[in-house]
């Protein structure tokens, strides 16, 4: 280690991100590992313990310029020792800039200290500038913040010179529900932020200005959104879907959670590897699920789809059709039609290379759920659910046979939710199986599926073998 070339320790300390006592401690072995170290324990302080936090921000202060010292003292703000010069300007390392973070951080200082809040904007107009002014790239960058905050960040963009080049590295954006002050800052980020690759808008309002940001990025690969603020459809989403048609083929990833959900955003993703949707507000009929099967998607990897409502099982059959032949990861959890065969028997001829199922089955469904094990070598998950879940009861037996005749060795992981039954005869055959094959499994299941001392005593005499790691519990939309 002691040969290991600067270029080669900063490699290595960059997968020690977040592990701050295991960074300190390499930060003290000698000066070259000092200043490898460093720069990757500093770059992002907000995981911090807040009493932890107000120190650091003391020691940001301590490095602040004179002219700026002068400005806090001259308005009482005496939260620095005069006489402190640390080795290294901490805040020239900052890479992960939350304005949030940032400003609660100073008002629990300021609390600490016996200081009024009342100086909360003066400081965070020093920390910002000193920001823009030392830390000479920013990667991740977080708005969610008040309305004075927002208008702080505005200011030191339109006078700080150094605040374009600072921000122009931003990769990783996120905004959230906050005060007025976003409809002025997206304009001005959309001149500055071209390089975003992941955005992520958490109960932010979507204007014009915000897709205008959006529409601004060259290479977008991750748009994550999560919605709950409107309980019915916002105009102002269908219009950031129509703008944002033009740079839609460089997104691999799309996760939407909201109340309502537009079907008609997702033609504009042809180059998806991730789709995850989760909503709960509308209920679409079957001429309304038009656009997901009319949308091609042949590099998709990980497929979710979560509702509330009722689904058409053929529906999603023919998608799967369409678009499984790189399709890992499905989940499906919806009430639905009870049409398990169909999308059973698309996923077998299609999702060669799936590993994990989590999805409804219907009890009937053994001859397509043996092929389905048969065909699928990789498969590793299955999280399965009795269709129609207003049935009280199904019985899980049949299936279960057939997960012990197959006995799939690449198989780990079974859960039965909802309302399945059980008997204790399958269930034990299983694990026999199991303990042939010599194939542990973790079994996970719903507190009504058997309740009796022999089902624990299986459970217990199988644990001890290590052949089953067994978790009691979970909910449809766990």
């Amino acid at each position: 280690m002691s040969n290991l070339n600067f270029d080669c320790l900063v490699r290595i300390f960059e997968n020690l991100e977040g592990d701050y006592r295991s960074l300190y401690s390499c930060a003290v072995v000698n000066k070259l590992w000092c200043q490898c170290a460093i720069p990757e324990l500093w770059k992002n302080p907000w995981q911090i313990e807040s009493y932890v936090l107000c120190a650091i921000l003391k020691i940001y202060l301590s490095k602040f310029p004179r002219k700026s010292k002068e400005l806090l003292l001259k308005n009482d703000l005496k939260i620095f020792n005069v006489h402190d010069s640390p080795t290294f300007n901490y805040i020239s390392f900052l890479r992960i800039l939350k304005i949030s973070c940032l400003e609660k951080s100073i008002q629990l200082l300021l609390k600490r200290e016996r200081i009024s809040a009342d100086h909360l904007p003066l400081l965070l107009r020093e920390f910002v500038k000193e920001i823009f002014t030392k830390s000479r790239c920013i990667y991740v960058l977080h708005v969610n913040s008040t309305y004075q905050a927002s208008e702080i960040l505005i200011h030191a963009m339109e006078t700080i010179p150094e605040a374009k080049t600072c921000l122009s590295t931003v990769s990783d954006f996120k905004c959230a529900k906050s005060g007025s002050g976003g409809e002025r800052l997206y304009p001005i980020l959309s001149t500055i932020l071209h390089n975003i690759k992941r955005l992520y808008i958490e109960n932010a309002k979507i204007t014009k200005d915000l897709a205008m940001l959006i529409n601004s990025q060259r290479k977008l690969q991750i748009i994550n959104i999560k919605q709950y603020h409107e309980r019915k459809p916002n105009s102002d989403e269908n219009q950031v879907c129509s703008l944002h048609v033009k740079n839609s083929s460089s997104v691999t990833q799309l996760e939407y959670e909201a109340y309502c959900f537009s079907m008609q955003l997702l033609p504009k993703f042809e180059n998806l590897k991730k789709l995850m949707v989760k909503f709960e507000g509308i209920e679409f009929t079957r001429d309304e699920y038009e656009p997901l099967f009319m949308t091609s998607f042949k590099k998709l990897e990980i497929f979710s789809w979560i509702c509330s409502h009722k689904i058409y099982l053929d529906i999603f059959a023919r998608f799967v059709l369409l678009n499984g032949q790189n399709l890992r990861h499905i989940t499906l959890r919806a009430r639905n039609d009870g049409n398990s065969r169909l999308l059973l028997g698309s996923i077998t001829i299609t999702c060669f290379n799936l590993q994990s199922y989590d999805g409804p089955i219907a009890r009937d469904s053994v001859k397509e759920f043996s092929k389905l094990l048969e065909t699928c070598k990789q498969l590793k998950s299955l999280r399965l659910y009795p269709t129609k879940l207003l049935i009280k009861t199904s019985s899980i037996d049949d299936l279960l046979d057939v997960i012990t005749k197959i006995s799939p060795t690449s198989l780990m992981e079974l859960r039965l939710m909802d309302s399945w039954k059980m008997s204790l005869k399958p269930f034990e055959d299983f694990l026999k199986s199991r303990e042939m094959i010599e194939k542990p499994i973790k079994f996970h299941y719903n507190p009504g599926i058997m309740n009796s001392h022999d089902f624990h005593q299986v459970c217990t005499k199988y644990q001890r073998k290590k052949i089953l790691d067994f978790n009691m519990g979970g909910s449809y939309f766990d």
